[in-house]
C-alpha cells in the first residue's frame, strides 16, 4: 500500500516561527516520525511538499495512477483552493486533511478541503499527521476488505 504524503504551502518553514505556533519540530522531522509509523502498519510513504499551487494539484493527479490514498496538509491552501479541493475529489482516492492547529477555535477559518476528504484532523500539532495516516490507513484497509467481499459475492454468483 502506497501513500502520499502532501504537504503545501509554508509547511516547509515548520519549526521556524515561533514554537508556540506549532512547537519545534520542522517537515523532516515529521517525515521521519511518519516513516517509523509507516513501518508499522506495513505502509509505503511518499513524501511531497510545495508551496505553489498547481504543482501540488498536478501532484493529486498522479496519484490517481499509483496511490491508494493521500494523507494532506495544503497549509493556507486550505482556506483558499478550490482547484486542490476539485483536483481530489477527481481522482476518486481516500484523502485526509491535516491540520497542525485547532481550526475549530476561530470561526473565521475554514477549509476548502476537507469536503472533498474522507476525513479532517485538527488540533493536534504535529501528530495530527500520524492520526491522519492512521485514520486513512485503517480506512483503505477496510476498502480493500469490502472490494474482496463483493469480488467472492460475484464469482459465486
Amino acid at each position: 500500500m502506497l501513500i502520499t504524503v502532501i504537504s503545501g504551502a509554508n509547511i516547509n518553514q515548520l519549526g521556524q516561527e515561533p514554537i508556540q505556533i506549532n512547537g519545534a519540530i520542522n517537515l523532516s522531522q515529521i517525515e521521519h516520525n511518519l516513516r517509523q509509523l509507516s513501518n508499522d502498519l506495513n505502509i509505503q510513504l511518499e513524501f511531497f511538499q510545495s508551496n505553489i499551487e498547481g504543482e501540488i494539484v498536478n501532484k493529486i493527479h498522479e496519484c490517481r495512477s499509483k496511490s491508494q490514498g493521500i494523507l494532506i496538509n495544503a497549509g493556507s491552501y486550505s482556506q483558499t483552493s478550490v482547484a486542490i479541493s476539485e483536483a481530489i475529489r477527481s481522482v476518486m482516492i481516500p484523502c485526509v486533511e491535516v491540520i497542525l492547529g485547532n481550526v475549530t477555535m476561530n470561526d473565521k477559518i475554514k477549509t476548502l478541503i476537507s469536503p472533498a476528504c474522507v476525513g479532517l484532523i485538527t488540533g493536534f500539532g504535529p501528530f495530527s499527521y500520524h492520526l491522519g495516516l492512521i485514520s486513512l490507513h485503517n480506512i483503505i484497509e477496510q476498502l480493500i476488505a469490502q472490494q474482496k467481499q463483493l469480488q467472492e459475492q460475484q464469482t459465486q454468483q
